[in-house]
């Protein structure tokens, strides 16, 4: 797979497999910066089961659809599964397991170097689809990926490690985004020499170590720490740049720490935790806050701010400022343990998981309204916001379950069995007593203040 020019993601790989689709195509990495979404015979986004060296490590953000963005030169092996899925697995959709590097008793090193510039892309602008008015199609400028890795031993014989940097990013021009010429915030009008460009980056810093504490006993610890830089996220022909977000992760990590016994030769037990612990933002363009531009979701510059979110009902476009600005956070903790008993022809494989995690949403806009609504610079409504901080998550997803695998002449007999419980939870303490809300003393005097503002 190494060989196949994809973007070197999970979805891009799975992609490739028969019968996967995914929720927009990635054609050689453009689409490295937005996660795709795999589905297998009609299951949903939501059913994938993604896993690191057997550990559940799904987000909770979006139903679990939503994942890291794995620093595949860390993995000896990925594993695909799109049908006859265990027990083990909960959902009904692609089972992806991932096998990390280990160590050795030996110093090795990779790298893997690619980089795309945006001229080795074809050319398919013909003049009839300039007829129709598009000014210029979604163009890649340039898309790049630097993979080193290095691994050897800690104590010979004893404890190995294997680390890898990854940094890796796309920029494209998006079709007809561009800055805006009209100093009115009112009314549009593009700015043809300043297109907008969609420029996103992450970085990876992953790395295992692996302890043989006896001939019998081996623990492992994975940590895959990210950073994601998107400077115009939600950049499109109706968002111009300065209306568009700034997209960045202050936390995302995924840690899987694994214990395993080989008790006989028949024998295996394991237990282990995978965490993925996610914060990511949806920034206002630094502009809108008067220049601020440390890239932190800070309530107290919102507040401060007068630029406000303009929507126009004519275009339905968006300007001015970011129509969705939030702070998202998202933990899942997944702990499990599980005992495999194999003759050859009898292979059984009996175990338990539990999860848990915490989900939050804080949004707070400038002014306290989007959008105001004009159509073609005629005003029309204005749409007052209360600052937003919700709290919900997980108590406990538990599955018990139990495979058997018995091979008779013959015939194969493949039987399982699986208990789940689910049990969601909802924060209602009143936190709106912790937010303040912007210019204006109460929302009457809001109100005033934004009918005044488009009349």
């Amino acid at each position: 797979m190494e060989a196949v020019p994809s973007g070197r993601n999970l979805w891009g790989v799975g992609g490739t497999m028969n019968g996967v689709t995914l929720s927009s195509p990635d054609v050689g990495g453009t689409a490295g910066m937005q996660q795709a979404y795999m589905a297998v015979h009609g299951s949903d986004r939501r059913d994938n089961s993604i896993q690191v060296d057997g550990m559940i490590v799904n987000g909770i953000e979006g139903d679990g659809a939503i994942q890291n963005y794995f620093n595949q030169g860390m993995f000896e092996e990925m594993s695909y599964q799109t049908s006859a899925l265990g027990s083990e697995v909960q959902g009904s959709g692609v089972r992806l397991n991932m096998i990390p590097r280990d160590g050795s008793n030996q110093f090795k090193g990779s790298l893997f170097m690619s980089y795309t510039p945006g001229r080795w892309q074809s050319d398919n602008f013909t003049d009839e689809l300039r007829a129709t008015g598009l000014r210029e199609p979604n163009r890649v400028t340039r898309i790049f990926d630097y993979n080193p890795g290095l691994g050897g031993p800690i104590a010979k014989d004893k404890v190995w490690f294997n680390y890898t940097f990854r940094h890796w990013g796309v920029n494209k021009k998006v079709a007809d985004a561009y800055y805006d010429a009209n100093r009115s915030p009112f009314l549009y009008a593009a700015d043809t020499s300043r297109p907008g460009i969609d420029d996103g980056h992450i970085v990876s810093n992953a790395a295992r170590v692996s302890w043989q504490v006896s001939s019998k006993d081996k623990v492992s610890v994975y940590h895959d720490n990210q950073r994601k830089f998107r400077n115009h996220w939600g950049i499109a022909a109706t968002v111009p740049p300065e209306a568009s977000a700034i997209q960045v992760t202050p936390t995302s990590f995924v840690n899987v720490s694994k214990w395993t016994r080989t008790q006989t030769s028949r024998l295996l037990l394991e237990a282990g935790v995978g965490i993925y612990d996610q914060e990511y933002t949806e920034l206002y363009q630094p502009e809108v806050l008067g220049g601020f531009a440390n890239k932190v979701f800070d309530l107290g510059q919102i507040r401060a701010s007068k630029t406000y979110s303009i929507l126009d009902n004519a275009t339905g476009r968006i300007q001015n400022a970011w129509n969705s600005p939030a702070d998202h956070f998202s933990l899942l903790r997944t702990f499990s343990g599980a005992a495999s008993y194999v003759t050859g022809s009898h292979n059984l494989r009996v175990g338990a998981q539990v999860s848990n995690g915490n989900w939050r949403l804080v949004q707070q806009y400038t002014g306290d309204v989007t959008p105001v609504t004009y159509n073609n610079g005629a005003p029309v409504s204005v749409t007052l916001r209360l600052p937003y901080d919700r709290r919900n998550g997980i108590k406990a997803d538990t599955g018990i379950y139990a495979q058997d695998r018995w091979a008779m002449g013959r015939m194969t007999w493949n039987l399982g069995l699986r208990y789940d419980y689910f049990g969601p939870y909802t924060d209602t303490h009143d936190r709106f007593r912790d937010l303040v809300l912007g210019s204006g003393s109460n929302y009457s005097d809001r109100i005033a203040n934004g009918i005044a503002s488009v009349t």
